[in-house]
């Protein structure tokens, strides 16, 4: 499984406070280059060429990348009101385009950006 980092919030006791839908929707529609995606992302088995649909909660967001032009499925909202995407290979270098993004969202939302073992980053 691939290493992920979160959007989340904590509130002044230090306890999770969730991202609402809308929420997210707005700092979405306010982040440039960053879009809802429809529909449920498909992924095909390199090894069988089965197709495989996995769900989208309706909070899934895409990212127009400045290299390719091609719009990129990257983040998950989740019912438990966090942001979840996969850290790129590129992802602790300052350059990097989906870091820039996520940290962009997360200021949008008053929320941090949280790795799998806990460490925030800027």
């Amino acid at each position: 499984m691939a290493y992920e980092i979160h959007i989340s919030r904590l509130g002044a006791d230090g306890r999770s406070v969730p991202i609402a839908p809308s929420e997210w929707g707005s700092a979405v529609e306010r982040t440039p280059n960053v879009r809802l995606a429809g529909g449920a992302p498909e992924i095909a088995n390199p090894k069988t060429g089965e197709v495989v649909r996995t769900g989208n909660t309706g909070g899934d967001a895409e990212v127009l990348l400045s290299g390719s032009g091609q719009w990129r499925r990257v983040f998950r909202w989740s019912q438990r009101g966090t942001i979840s995407f996969r850290a790129p290979d590129d992802f602790n270098r300052p350059d990097c385009e989906i870091r820039r993004v996520a940290a962009q969202l997360a200021r949008t939302l008053g929320a941090r950006l949280v790795g799998d073992e806990g460490e925030t980053y800027g």
